[in-house]
């Protein structure tokens, strides 16, 4: 847990990290308390601190990587197998061949994936 909240728990790993301490910051301005966890270890998944993530907050799942096969759809078979209460949106590289070619930030962007698009998308969701 890099940051504790109440309302909201955004979950992500390695570079693209550092946007989501910028998504909570923007949330929070917001009115929202937001909470930020890394997911360090993808394999082995640490299944028990995800499933108390998974039944304290609403889960923002944020990564760089397909979210058909990446974290994001990790963290939804282990809420359905645990059968957890709780919502999840999943932002991620979508599954189509990409016609982008730049910098990891222009991907990202390609993608939906910045500070901007984020929060307003789990302000309206």
């Amino acid at each position: 847990m890099l940051k504790d909240g109440s309302d909201i728990c955004i979950l992500s790993y390695g570079p693209i990290m550092k946007m989501q301490i910028g998504v909570a910051e923007e949330l929070e301005a917001k009115g929202r308390s937001v909470a930020v966890a890394s997911a360090h270890t993808l394999k082995p998944l640490n299944e028990d601190g995800l499933s108390a993530l998974l039944s304290r907050f609403n889960t923002v799942v944020v990564e760089e990587h397909s979210i058909h096969v990446g974290l994001g759809s990790q963290v939804k078979d282990l809420a359905w197998e645990r059968r957890l209460d709780c919502i999840i949106h999943m932002f991620g590289i979508r599954d189509e061949f990409m016609h982008i070619f730049g910098s990891q930030t222009d991907l990202w962007q390609a993608n939906g994936l910045s500070v901007e698009k984020i929060t307003r998308k789990i302000l309206v969701d």
